[in-house]
């Protein structure tokens, strides 16, 4: 999306990034500071560097694919809680649950952390499904919880990309407005509540990193999401169902 952003200009999308992880860096030591959204910056701001250096993250080999409608509405969405995911999906977990896999290991670990089951996301879902004492340890970790969700009608992952992780929800920005409506500078928050807590003690803040000219008046505005784009893993068995068209 930062690509998008700066027309495809790499050195303008790095600066972009940069002049946000500079932002975020000032704040580190602050309550409302953002450890996931920082890194999500460097992630980012890696990406592009890698990119301008004409190399490729080393992620393995990326498939160009058409995948058939109905196997990308069967499969495990990773970023989506439960009660969002696709009926094949929850419907297998259903049975999941009921069964020897959900073992009282992980029942307990559940009640500790005091999570409903209808938001555990489908990353974390999948995590529990492997470390069960049932998968655990028959062949790489992960193998054998996608070989029983396979059997069991779900034929892989859709996963948000490295952007759209950043950029695919609402963002919330607290600009600094000088008395004449001009905006000095701004800074991005993944979160209203982050944006206001920031806001509420928005001077002394900008004291210790600006002169008095500086410091105008905090105004909070939202951007809406970008549109999101996503990738697929297909499960052992399943690419057989799938059409190869580049491979990358």
């Amino acid at each position: 999306m930062t690509l998008q952003m700066t027309s495809g200009n790499v050195d303008e999308a790095i600066k972009f990034v940069k002049k946000e992880q500079k932002t975020y860096e000032q704040f580190k030591n602050n309550s409302f500071f953002n450890q996931d959204s920082y890194q999500k910056i460097l992630d980012t701001l890696d990406y592009l560097k890698q990119t301008k250096k004409g190399k490729k993250p080393a992620v393995g080999a990326f498939y160009k694919a058409d995948l058939p409608d109905d196997m990308i509405d069967r499969m495990l969405d990773w970023d989506k809680p439960l009660s969002e995911q696709p009926e094949a999906v929850r419907a297998a977990f259903q049975e999941i649950m009921q069964s020897e896999l959900w073992d009282a290991d992980t029942r307990k670990l559940i009640a500790k952390v005091k999570i409903p089951v209808e938001q555990i996301t489908g990353k974390k879902l999948y995590e529990l499904l492997s470390s069960s004492d049932e998968l655990a340890g028959k062949g790489e970790f992960g193998k054998a919880a996608s070989e029983e969700l396979a059997r069991r009608g779900i034929p892989g992952i859709r996963y948000l990309d490295r952007q759209s992780r950043i950029y695919g929800k609402p963002k919330f920005f607290v600009e600094n407005v000088s008395a004449d409506g001009k905006v000095i500078n701004s800074f991005r928050f993944d979160t209203r509540e982050e944006a206001e807590k920031f806001s509420a003690t928005f001077k002394k803040q900008m004291k210790r990193q600006l002169p008095p000219e500086k410091i105008g008046t905090p105004r909070i505005t939202e951007r809406e999401a970008q549109q999101t784009t996503s990738n697929f893993v297909v499960f052992p068995g399943e690419e057989k169902k799938v059409k190869i068209l580049e491979r990358k």
